[in-house]
């Protein structure tokens, strides 16, 4: 038990160290994307996905933590 316990705290300060977070949505979906803009995260770049053979366009976003 205590080697999982000191397993799991590891991976938690790994996570922490992370200093961006980051989400692809769908174009066409405005209000999450309204949604991610209000909590400050800025778009990135554009990327088509290839979904059952057709193209849809997302957006790419970040926010950088300090």
């Amino acid at each position: 038990m205590r080697n999982l316990f000191y397993k799991n705290e590891n991976m938690f300060k790994i996570a922490m160290r992370r200093n961006n977070l980051s989400a692809n949505i769908f174009a066409g979906n405005i209000k999450s994307i309204k949604l991610l803009e209000k909590f400050g995260f800025v778009l990135t770049g554009t990327k088509n996905y290839l979904f059952r053979g057709k193209d849809y366009p997302h957006k790419m976003y970040s926010l950088y933590i300090k």
